[in-house]
């Protein structure tokens, strides 16, 4: 038996049926028990090359196969389960049908091959399990390779929304949550290579839009090649390990992040628990507390009352503590507020809490307060009209310089003291206050009682009861210094090249200037006295300048923050000339509700065009800054220009970060700037790298980045620098580098030299064929490396030629390093730059050596050739006439003959004249083969 019958024989003899059908759903091949289940079924023989639709069949099995028929058309490879009943036994047949699409060698479809396998014991045994599995509340599922489900149980109606046949043949992923898909691929990998994976959760979006949380079990079978799955509702148990994880992540914010020191100690004293904010504020790790008692770290002073609250905390629940000190590692003593909890009795402590809070700032402060009040000069004062007391304190008295002895205030003697100018003002003031309530803020002149002049600042208010004023009280305070600074500072602004104002937003929205120095002639093209006047005319500069909105917009946003004021805008100066001014101000916010900007504008009409040069310059060069302060903020937050934010393709709402910033490099260009800025931050190590980006859209891009930093007492306080866009250049150089490398790789000598001749490139091929390493060329003159002194007139005429853009080629004899010249085929060609300006030469040439030594040979024996040619010539003309006799006589004789003459003798007489010619013709050619190879001998 032949070999090539062994596939049909185990196609035919197989007990599975298989069958194959064609584009057009035509039966083309079927093995026997194929056409015997047919057979068996129908009642009739199924014949090949027919439809492969069962006509006894009803309608609904053709649509359903169709549907098989056309999902393996499409290229499809998949599995399904079908049964039927046999009618000779009535048994329930069970099958498991592949379809698989077969391709040409053209690699197109051309036919489908089905099988079906027995599986009729698997699914009686597979019923009895699934009404187990089907009666458990998880979903018991298998998936196959490609990640499709294979067998789903009921319970996946429940859990997931579906049914198991919508889910069958389904892929997983179209039901898990995308942010989870990548984990869950993970996973199963890691089960697959045999790794150990108990349990993992996931998602998956339900029918009806809603989450299913997912708790899984999976278990990997080589054998069939299937993951058996076990899927339970985890949304209770996912739902409360969030709430833990919310649970400690408060704690951690309330102890270990918080700003309170939180401890737990035993009776003794002795620490069992010390948070992370105690290491902050003492300067020892939480590992030391645990060899301390809280003794060890208390003031000599505070030691005694500390023993005294442990003993009354034992049987107090909670017990607040005087303020004590502690030291920290610098032996720095810190004032701490603390409030002992009796938890000795609670078993998840078991011990005495120590909630504390360090107040050694606010101490300070207190102090400093009192200090201030001394540094500032500023008494207290009060009016009671129920008794009509009135009392002064010590500053106030040292501020009038009365002795409080023998001096006793008035309200008259107070008004007294006044300058003669500011006497009606501060009276009028005070009885309003008396009679309204209203309160008071001015600053004024006093005479001390030696005469002497002091600038004071009052501030009153009035208390009421019963509709009547009970007392006026309030400060003074010695303002002389300020004022005299203030009056020094006028003097200045008036000598800055600027504008410096203060401008009142009264409460009912109305405004003035309440001071401008000289400088408002030069920058607003008023004089100050004029704008003091009238604020309307500034306005109607900005108005005309198109920029209104954005300056009342600034000055909006710093009075609700309390911010610094800042803006740049355009002004129109009276005169009809743009000027760009930059505004500076700071709020004070006036009792009255009156708003103070104390500010200065400057031109900065020229910076502004400066700017926008510089703008321009960097946008056409692609250069981005970039800056961190390593001082003045927590985190890795810093600045990018605009220019970087475009380099990078991202949207102008990013927030740039250090770390983030690194993520776009990619490659070795990540670790590298990694590292260099590393260096610039300990050690000062500037840098200068071209590294690859990644941009935001997917974009790689080369870049020149460049690191510096400030350092201030030997610490780096300020890292910055540039990143320029090199793309272009870097795809230039690719480009020169692949060029030079082709070059490199040519038989031809490659030769490029600057506009002088000087040799800036030179190729392998130069350096066999002229002898010269490329490193004893470089920088040299051509004409000395490469022509012989007797050519040196021609070479100078060409390079002419070279200089004047034009290209030369020709033969041309050179000469190598040893001395030893050869002819050389050279191609000469100018050079340009980028702006199109002749840069150089470029030669390419070749040792013709060979081939001017065959050109030779070939003249030498195209000459001969043709004087023989020239003797053929001469002997064949010579001797043509000779051959032409005889062959006359030939033919006159046959002609004769052919006349048919009349006698014998006659006919005899013209053979013999025929033979005669004959001989004669041959002693000719004999003689013409002789000459002939006398020629070739020659």
């Amino acid at each position: 038996m032949s070999k090539s019958h062994f596939p049909n024989i185990f196609l035919d003899q197989n007990k599975d049926p298989i069958w194959m059908i064609d584009l057009d759903y035509r039966l083309i091949y079927a093995n026997q028990r194929y056409l015997d289940i047919v057979r068996n079924i129908t009642g009739k023989e199924q014949q090949l090359n027919e439809t492969a639709f069962i006509e006894d069949f009803d309608e609904n099995y053709t649509i359903k196969w169709r549907q098989y028929y056309r999902r393996a058309l499409h290229g499809e490879a998949f599995e399904i389960e079908e049964h039927y009943s046999l009618p000779d036994t009535n048994e329930i047949y069970y099958g498991q049908i592949s379809f698989e699409p077969l391709l040409g060698d053209d690699d197109k479809l051309f036919a489908i091959a089905c099988q079906s396998r027995d599986i009729s014991k698997i699914v009686k045994h597979k019923s009895e399990v699934n009404q187990l599995i089907d009666a458990s509340l998880d979903v018991f599922c298998t998936v196959n390779e490609q990640g499709r489900f294979v067998y789903i149980s009921g319970a996946a109606l429940d859990i997931w929304g579906y049914t198991p046949e919508e889910l069958l043949g389904k892929p997983y992923k179209d039901l898990i949550m995308p942010e989870d898909l990548l984990e869950t691929k993970q996973k199963l990998i890691y089960i697959q290579e045999g790794q150990t994976v108990t349990a993992f959760k996931n998602r998956y979006i339900k029918k009806n839009g809603d989450i299913a949380y997912n708790l899984w079990s999976v278990k990997w079978d080589p054998a069939s090649r299937l993951f058996y799955s076990t899927a339970r509702d985890g949304k209770e148990i996912m739902e409360q390990e969030e709430k833990v994880q919310q649970s400690e992540q408060r704690f951690k914010a309330l102890v270990q992040e918080g700003s309170d020191l939180i401890a737990i100690l035993d009776v003794h004293g002795n620490y069992k628990y010390a948070s992370p904010t105690n290491s902050s504020i003492v300067g020892i790790s939480q590992e030391e507390f645990l060899s301390k008692n809280i003794i060890d770290l208390i003031h000599p002073g505070d030691k005694e009352k500390i023993l005294t609250c442990l003993k009354k905390i034992k049987v107090e629940n909670k017990l607040v503590l005087d303020t004590f000190r502690i030291q920290n590692h610098k032996k720095e003593w810190r004032w701490i507020e603390t409030v002992f909890t009796n938890m000795l009795d609670n078993p998840a402590v078991e011990g005495i809490v120590s909630n504390s809070r360090d107040i050694t700032e606010e101490k300070i402060l207190i102090e400093l307060n009192q200090q201030t009040s001394q540094l500032g000069k500023i008494g207290s004062w009060e009016v009671g009209f129920l008794n009509d007391e009135i009392y002064w304190s010590e500053e106030v008295h040292k501020l009038h310089e009365t002795d409080p002895e023998n001096f006793t205030p008035s309200v008259s003697k107070a008004i007294d003291f006044y300058r003669q100018d500011f006497k009606v003002f501060v009276e009028t003031t005070i009885q309003k206050c008396i009679e309204t309530g209203e309160p008071f803020d001015f600053e004024a002149v006093i005479l001390t009682t030696t005469k002497k002049e002091l600038w004071v600042r009052v501030i009153g208010a009035a208390e009421f009861v019963d509709e009547k004023c009970k007392r006026i009280y309030g400060s003074t305070q010695n303002i002389n210094d300020k004022k005299e600074a203030e009056i020094r500072l006028n003097s200045l602004a008036d000598n800055l090249p600027g504008v410096v104002f203060q401008y009142l937003i009264f409460p009912d929205g109305s405004d003035n200037f309440k001071y401008i120095n000289k400088g408002s002639q030069e920058v607003w093209g008023f004089p100050a006295e004029d704008l003091i006047k009238n604020s309307r005319l500034i306005w109607d500069g900005i108005i005309a300048g198109g920029e209104i909105k954005k300056v009342r917009k600034s000055l909006a946003l710093s009075i609700k923050s309390k911010s610094k004021w800042t803006t740049r805008f355009k002004y129109i100066m009276p005169n009809g000339e743009v000027r760009i001014h930059l505004c500076n101000g700071t709020p004070i916010f006036l009792t009255d509700g009156t708003i103070l900007f104390n500010a200065v504008i400057l031109d900065v009409t020229q910076e502004t065009k400066d700017e926008k040069l510089l703008e321009l310059v960097t946008k056409i060069a692609r250069i981005g800054s970039w800056e961190l302060d390593l001082v003045n903020q927590t985190g890795d937050n810093m600045y990018w220009s605009p220019m970087l934010f475009e380099i990078l393709e991202i949207e102008d709402n990013y927030n740039p970060t250090l770390t983030g910033g690194i993520e776009f490099h990619i490659g070795e260009s990540r670790e590298r700037i990694k590292k260099a800025i590393e260096h610039l931050v300990e050690d000062g190590i500037e840098f200068d790298e071209e590294i690859l980006l990644r941009t935001a859209k997917g974009h790689k891009r080369w870049a020149r980045a460049i690191g510096k930093c400030d350092k201030v007492h030997n610490k780096r306080t300020r890292i910055y620098g540039s990143y320029q866009d090199i793309t272009e250049r870097k795809k230039s150089e690719l480009e020169n580098k692949f060029k030079a490398n082709l070059l490199s790789t040519i038989g031809q000598a490659a030769v490029a030299t600057n506009i002088e001749g000087e040799v800036t490139y030179w190729n392998r091929a130069a350096e066999t064929i002229y002898g010269w390493k490329m490193e004893e060329v470089l920088g040299k003159n051509i004409m000395e490396l490469t022509i012989p002194d007797t050519n040196a007139e021609q070479a100078t005429v060409v390079m002419e030629m070279l200089k004047k853009g034009q290209t030369w080629s020709g033969e041309f004899v050179v000469q190598r390093k040893d001395g030893s010249s050869f002819p050389a085929l050279i191609t000469n060609s100018p050079t340009y730059d980028e702006n199109n300006k002749l840069s150089g030469m470029i030669g390419i040439s070749s040792d013709i050596t060979q081939k001017v030594r065959y050109e030779k040979l070939l003249e030498k024996h195209t000459q001969e050739l043709e004087r023989s040619n020239l003797a053929l010539k001469k002997i064949a003309w010579t001797q043509s006439h000779v051959v032409r006799a005889p062959i006359a006589r030939i033919l006159a004789v046959i002609n004769l003959l052919e006349e048919q003459p009349e006698s014998f003798d006659e006919i005899s007489f013209w053979l013999k004249q025929l033979k005669i010619s004959t001989h004669e013709m041959d002693a000719i050619v004999k003689k013409i083969i002789t000459e002939t190879y006398s020629l070739d001998q020659e």
